[in-house]
């Protein structure tokens, strides 16, 4: 592989994509070259990301309890206190959102999660789940910190707005940025926000 090459492009904004680039590099020795907006102490939160989500499909929910303990692990290795313990509700007032709502209860209680139907008089005709016991990234934190230990891992990272990719049909691509093109020999498109502006609606699912 030439020098000016990446065995990896990274495509994405979410702490996802940063974990899975420094790890990449830290823990498997490959070149890494990650495209995402960096961490503003003055922009607003966009997103939560929490240790659950309302799944309706037993195989994601059960890797997605099975995965956590192993990602907070990782997330300590970061940094101290870069999350926080939290009791999310979800609210469903339609009618298939209910059908979901209960699905995922019932789910939730065969892989036993502290999860319970609340009564909420503001809630006219729905259903109110609360889970105890979850963990959210805690961003004014966790942004900071990720940025450092990429630093640390010498991982590349380039604003997505001064950076023209082109991918293949292969899953190579040619970046161009600061001045420079690079090949990558692996693309991986690391959050929904990458996947709906790189890929055509036919490749979406």
């Amino acid at each position: 592989m030439p020098d000016t090459a990446y065995d990896h492009l990274i495509i994405g904004s979410t702490p996802l994509a940063g974990l899975i680039a420094g790890q990449l590099q830290r823990e498997h020795g490959k070149r890494v070259c990650l495209v995402w907006e960096s961490y503003s102490a003055f922009g607003l939160e966009r997103r939560f990301d929490l240790s659950l989500d309302l799944i309706t499909r037993p195989e994601t929910l059960v890797l997605l309890k099975r995965l956590t303990p192993e990602t907070l692990k990782l997330i300590a290795g970061i940094g101290r206190n870069l999350t926080d313990k939290v009791d999310p509700l979800f609210i469903a007032e339609s009618r298939a959102s209910m059908a979901a709502l209960g699905h995922f209860l019932h789910l939730a209680k065969l892989l036993e999660l502290q999860v319970e139907r609340l009564a909420d008089r503001t809630i006219s005709e729905g259903s109110l789940l609360r889970v105890r016991g979850q963990h959210l990234i805690a961003h004014h934190r966790f942004a900071p910190a990720l940025e450092a230990w990429l630093d640390a891992a010498d991982v590349r990272r380039l604003d997505p707005e001064d950076t023209a990719i082109t991918l293949r049909k292969d899953g190579t691509a040619r970046v161009a940025a600061e001045g420079q093109e690079v090949e990558a020999m692996q693309v991986l498109l690391a959050d929904d926000a990458a996947v709906l502006a790189h890929l055509p609606p036919d490749g979406w699912d």
